[in-house]
């Protein structure tokens, strides 16, 4: 009979069942797979009810998509910042160097002062922090 080693025995799938696996990575940087744990791309539960739930948290009322989650809402802003930062290096391209920087820097800037975007981070935030209350409660259930 084969006798495995300590390794292969706490691999995870072959540990005694007395034996506790080793902590795993604590936070979304270590392991960047459980970040859509932490944002949620859709919103759990019942729209209606999340809708009352962001008007409550939120300054905006009710969301005009109340299943979109903090996940897409990071990922709509990242990616239209990465468009524009390609069409900067496009400008660079076809002109020269200053020009592309000075589109960057107006792209930067213009997206410091947008409304729409600080607008679309709070709503994030709001819905963010309906779901980290939902986490505390007892049972760990959502509304």
């Amino acid at each position: 009979m084969h006798n495995a080693s300590e390794s292969e025995r706490t691999n995870g799938q072959h540990a005694p069942s007395g034996v506790a696996k080793a902590a795993g990575p604590q936070s979304v940087i270590d392991d960047p797979s459980r970040l859509s744990e932490k944002y949620p791309m859709v919103m759990p539960g019942d729209p209606e009810k999340v809708a009352e739930d962001v008007a409550r948290v939120g300054v905006e009322g009710k969301p005009a998509d109340p299943k979109a989650g903090p996940g897409s809402t990071a990922l709509l802003l990242g990616g239209v910042f990465l468009a524009l930062v390609a069409i900067s290096v496009v400008v660079w391209i076809k002109t020269d160097w200053a020009t592309g920087l000075l589109t960057l820097g107006i792209v930067c800037l213009g997206i410091l002062v947008s409304p729409a975007v600080w607008a679309s981070l709070l709503r994030a935030r709001d819905k963010k922090d309906i779901l980290d209350e939902g986490n505390q409660r007892p049972g760990n259930s959502q509304h």
